[in-house]
C-alpha cells in the first residue's frame, strides 16, 4: 500500500505514459493511473500488449514491436 501511494505521488499529474519494458512494472504503473491518462502500450508479445490496453479506458493505443526498435523510431520523430 506504501508503494502504491508513492507510486501514485509521481503519477499525479500525468497526461499519457508510455509503457515499454517489463509486464508487470507496466501493469504495476497501469493500476496506479486515473482513467483519463492516455497510455501507449508497447511490447513484442500481443498478448501483453492486450493485457496492458485492457484497463476500462478508450485512451489506450497498442503497439506490438520491439522496444529496441521502437524507441530509436520514436526519438527521429520527436527531433522532427
Amino acid at each position: 500500500m506504501v508503494a502504491q501511494d508513492r507510486m501514485r505521488e509521481y503519477l499525479r499529474d500525468l497526461d499519457m505514459v508510455i509503457m515499454i519494458g517489463t509486464l508487470l512494472h507496466s501493469v504495476a504503473v497501469g493500476n496506479c493511473l486515473p482513467s483519463y491518462v492516455k497510455t501507449i502500450c508497447v511490447d513484442i508479445n500481443p498478448a501483453s500488449v492486450t493485457k496492458l490496453m485492457d484497463r476500462g479506458t478508450m485512451q489506450a493505443i497498442g503497439v506490438v514491436s520491439d522496444a529496441g526498435t521502437f524507441l530509436p523510431m520514436l526519438a527521429k520523430y520527436l527531433q522532427k
